[in-house]
């Protein structure tokens, strides 16, 4: 429930901006009056870039989630019967209300469509990839979880390899002296394991 919920909302969010982005685009054509929709004739006119529009939603949204009654939004008919696809078609299509009877574009429009198309595909696919990085990331939460049942082991504790300790030096080798060129060894340091001899007691002078 709580993956759909999350999976919901992004998605949701991404249709919404969408929509927002291409409306602000038609009033931004209409502002600076270069596709007009002619209002003196129809108040309820268009202007060209909603038709472009539309038409790109088309071919993104279903037809067959318009105006379609068969979820109940009560929570028990989401618990049953959730249909996420379905459910986020219907609550897309309600937020831009696409017109599927829409006549055919002329062909530089059509060209606009395919960029508006190809531009929503990438935005919502990149919705769409939330879908699988909470898959991924959920999978990891779940072995965390078992990890601490059953080893007893923290979720927050990651397994470092340790690094090895270097080895210490080795002591110097005593030169060959028939290899010429190596150093030899000082003749003032006693061999290890030796100690000087110790001195006699002085006799006190009567």
């Amino acid at each position: 429930m709580y993956g759909y919920i999350c999976i919901g909302f992004v998605i949701v969010f991404a249709i919404a901006m969408c929509h927002l982005g291409l409306k602000t685009g038609e009033l931004g054509f209409e502002v600076c009056g270069a596709w007009v929709p002619d209002r003196a004739k129809d108040p309820n006119a268009k202007s060209a870039f909603h038709d472009v529009a539309q038409r790109s939603w088309e071919l993104i949204l279903s037809k067959d989630h318009q105006n379609c009654a068969m979820y109940g939004w009560d929570p028990a008919s989401i618990v049953t019967s959730p249909h996420p696809y379905g459910r986020l078609q219907v609550i897309a299509n309600h937020i831009v209300h696409p017109n599927f009877s829409k006549p055919s574009l002329s062909g530089d429009h059509n060209v606009a469509a395919f960029l508006i198309t190809l531009w929503l595909s990438i935005t919502l696919g990149l919705a769409l990839g939330y879908v699988v990085s909470y898959f991924i990331s959920q999978q990891t939460m779940i072995y965390y979880i078992l990890r601490k049942k059953v080893d007893g082991i923290e979720m927050n504790e990651v397994f470092e390899e340790a690094e090895e300790e270097p080895k210490p030096a080795e002591a110097a080798k005593p030169s060959d002296p028939s290899k010429p060129g190596e150093a030899a060894p000082p003749a003032s340091a006693a061999p290890a394991g030796e100690s000087k001899p110790s001195e006699p007691p002085k006799e006190e002078k009567k």
